[in-house]
Parts: C-alpha cells; structure tokens; sequence
C-alpha cells in the first residue's frame, strides 16, 4: 500500500509553540538558591516543524510521532524521507539515535539510502523540542518541532475497527483494509501484495497506535514489520488512520481511510 505524497498535511492542525511560563518567587525560604532537580520530560507527542541537512541546506517540514517509552518516527510529507529510532530525556536534554531514511529516489552520502543517525536536543514535555542529528556518514542537520495536541486523542481499538481503503501516491484507491474490535488488521493492495498482524494500544490517553504487520505475495516486500500508528480527522472524526512501519530494510508509510 504505497501513500500519497502530502497525505499527512490534514494531520495535524496549526501547531501552536506553546511557552512555558516560569513560576515567579515568593517569600525568601532557608532551601533558596538550591539546585532543585529537573524532572525527565515526557517523550511522547504528535509532532511538526522543520528538520535541515547540510548538505542540501534547505529545511524540510516533518511530521512525527513518539511515545513516552521514547521511541520515535518523524518523515516528510513531500520526500517521504524518515528517521525512526529512540530518545530518552534526561531532565529536559534529549539524548537518541536510530536510522535515517533518505528520500525517495535519493541515497546519502555513502550511496545507500539507510544510514545511522544520533542527536541531542532539548525538549519541553508536549510542548516543543530542537536540536541537531549527525549521520554516520558526516551529514549534519537540526531539527525543531512543536507539540500538536492532537496527541491527546484517547485511542481505541473499537474506534478503528471497521472497513478501510488505502490510497496511493495520487489520492486513488489502491487497496482494501478491514480492522476488527480486537486490532487483527487484514488487507491486499492493487498490486496482490498482503498484509495481516495487529494494531495495539499503548496508552489509551494518547493517540499512538502499535503495529505488527507480516507482508506476503510481495516479493522482496516479504516480511515482518512493525512501527507507529495515529488516528486523525480528515473529512468526519477519526476517518483516517496513518501508519509507517519497517522490518529493517524496507519502509512503508500509509494512510488508509473510511
């Protein structure tokens, strides 16, 4: 099930930086001046903004998901370029690294089009985050994003179940999805190819989806993958489910709709 290209600009909406105002100090007390720990922020979040590369020196705008167990998928709507990995805060310093995954057609530096990435930030809990990655191959870039709280859609595997259509690179049908009350997904593409597994809730607060999904009849597309999913609204409320999972060394990013 291929995607179109700018199939998750509906997903969020405008993504407001949210500030955080510092407390302001009363009366003196005798602990004044003592260093008061920094409790770790919370990872997870739907996420926008922008993430640069030093070589092509344009920014790009990313979309992406994290959990508060912290692992994380961020790619383009336009390129479809991704980085997918872990993160951890310390504090409010974010620490992580994972894979990053060149955009369609291209490769990086070393000619492949997968290489390792780390990268250290800052964030504020549902609020905002930045900072720089580095690739194995010495490509550099920054990434800044801002909270969407969409995130804190409650999730439901009774509120996907249903009948889906998945769409291609130019908004057209390409496939059939079913999703029962338990999260068995089952679905084939235009192309033959299969897909079965299961969708499973992390959290029920927050609107971040597991996914498990064995593809068959594909080909080199054979195999076991897993990944990230989110609910969002397109046309009517929960109308559309957007997905990206990966089994190491091919990547799928889909949307699928009522």
């Amino acid at each position: 099930m291929r995607t179109r290209r700018n199939f998750v600009k509906h997903l969020l909406s405008t993504a407001a930086l949210v500030t955080l105002a510092a407390c302001g100090g009363g009366g003196g007390s005798d602990d004044a001046g003592a260093d008061v720990p920094v409790p770790d922020a919370k990872t997870g979040g739907i996420w926008a903004g922008t993430v640069t590369d030093n070589v092509f020196n344009e920014p790009q705008f990313f979309l992406g998901v994290s959990t508060d167990d912290g692992r994380f998928r961020f790619l383009s709507a336009e390129t479809l370029g991704q980085f997918v990995g872990t993160f951890s805060a310390e504090g409010t310093s974010l620490t992580g690294g994972g894979i990053g995954v060149a955009p369609i057609g291209s490769v990086w530096l070393n000619n492949s089009p997968v290489i390792d990435v780390s990268m250290t930030g800052t964030i504020s809990e549902r609020a905002n985050m930045s900072g720089d990655w580095t690739g194995s191959t010495g490509e550099t870039g920054s990434f800044s994003f801002a909270y969407d709280a969409v995130y804190e859609k409650p999730s439901s595997l009774a509120t996907l179940a249903g009948s889906w259509v998945s769409m291609d690179e130019f908004g057209n049908p390409d496939g059939s999805v079913t999703i029962d009350s338990a999260g068995r997904m089952d679905a084939q593409d235009a192309n033959g190819c299969l897909y079965s597994g299961d969708v499973t809730i992390i959290n029920a607060t927050y609107n971040a989806y597991d996914l498990s999904l064995v593809v068959s009849n594909c080909g080199d597309f054979d195999g076991s993958y897993s990944g990230l999913g989110v609910l969002a609204d397109t046309v009517e409320p929960d109308d559309t489910f957007i997905y990206s999972v990966d089994n190491g060394s091919f990547y799928i990013i889909s949307e699928i709709v009522r």
